[in-house]
């Protein structure tokens, strides 16, 4: 189902891409910091900021990932001191029980 979701959102992206493509042929001109100015078509500045927001939500989905793993393995590891100190002292409840 996810597979099927990707790839309708992928077609769903490329169509938005090419009509804007067509109807926007023109070109602007871009300049950042006086560094120079460039006529740029409006297509690739479309494309470029669904490029960038792409990466930074990948970004940003990548380290909350990596959060919840690290929380995930300090979890894992307190479960295991746990269950280590309940079996060193069962065997003392146990002894305590008999006498």
């Amino acid at each position: 189902m996810r597979i099927l979701f990707f790839i309708l959102f992928v077609i769903a992206v490329a169509a938005i891409g090419i009509t804007f493509t067509l109807q926007n042929p023109g070109s602007m001109p871009i300049s950042y910091y006086g560094i120079g100015e460039r006529e740029v078509p409006i297509a690739a500045i479309g494309i470029g900021a669904v490029v960038i927001g792409f990466i930074l939500g990948w970004l940003f989905r990548t380290m909350s990932v990596m959060k919840a793993s690290a929380r995930a393995r300090r979890a894992e590891r307190k479960l295991t001191r746990v269950e280590r100190e309940v079996e060193e002292l069962r065997p003392a409840s146990v002894a305590e029980e008999v006498i």
